[in-house]
């Protein structure tokens, strides 16, 4: 017999909460290597701050209007809510796609799982950054009162003083991240492309310093990374292939559920 959606969704919480059933293999994220990959990306924003900052603020002026309609259409790719809003939906319907066979149904929860992963890791990471560039109130390249570029109201949580970190920058890159989880190799480069140029379009719109879109996609790449492994180690979307490299549960759920909506659409019982 089937479990309850509600009896469901406790197994998962509990699988959660629960002790690491698959270690993980040695990478960046362990307690004897996080100070040092802290203080490299620190000393990485930190040189971005110093060297591109200036750059990024005196070219402000220069983007031709073509250029920044351009910037205005890509950078829309940055927004968390076109994201977060149809895998919401799915989410919801999911459970309740009348499918009928136990392997269908076991592509389902599959696939519902990789949806809830990026809808967890989109959610989270925005969210965050969202809270933390409020906290720290760098100002706005378009909101400097003079040519300083190092301007902060912290807390006063406003717009113009919510630069550092990108919250768009995070979005771009835990989607480049997680989808390029998901799709393989092949997809890096051209998921790559797209988050550099979300980042690009928010130094051009002077809505952030080159810094500020450094930090954020560090972090949402990083820590979508992280979540990746940790659900790998709870047997959860993702496993560790023979070489330690994070590989995709079930790669052939996806095809599974094409079959079964083909099938059905040709009548087949």
């Amino acid at each position: 017999m089937r479990p309850s959606k509600t009896e469901a969704l406790a197994a998962l919480g509990r699988r959660l909460a629960g002790p690491v059933l698959v270690p993980a293999p040695p990478s960046p994220f362990d307690r004897l290597d996080i100070a040092c990959l802290v203080l490299a990306l620190v000393g990485v924003i930190g040189a971005a701050g110093i060297l591109l900052d200036p750059i990024g603020f005196d070219a402000l002026d220069d983007w031709s209007a073509l250029v920044w309609r351009l910037a205005e259409d890509i950078t829309t790719f940055g927004n968390s809510g076109i994201y977060l809003v149809p895998l919401g939906i799915m989410l919801l319907a999911g459970p309740w796609l009348p499918l009928a066979g136990r392997r269908a149904r076991a592509a389902l929860d599959l696939v519902w799982l990789r949806l809830a992963f990026l809808f967890v890791a989109i959610a989270g990471t925005g969210l965050t950054a969202n809270v933390v560039k409020r906290l720290i109130g760098r100002i706005r390249p378009h909101h400097l009162d003079g040519s300083a570029i190092l301007q902060f109201d912290p807390f006063a949580w406003k717009a113009a003083a919510a630069s550092f970190p990108s919250g768009h920058a995070t979005t771009a890159w835990c989607v480049a991240v997680g989808l390029g989880l998901m799709l393989g190799r092949k997809s890096y480069p051209t998921l790559a492309v797209c988050a550099v140029l979300v980042c690009a379009s928010r130094v051009v719109l002077g809505a952030h310093f080159v810094s500020d879109v450094i930090a954020g996609g560090l972090f949402g790449g990083l820590t979508t990374l992280w979540f990746a492994r940790f659900l790998a180690t709870r047997r959860l979307v993702f496993c560790f292939s023979g070489q330690g490299a994070l590989a995709l549960r079930g790669p052939g759920a996806a095809k599974t559920l094409r079959a079964f909506a083909l099938r059905r659409g040709a009548g087949a019982p």
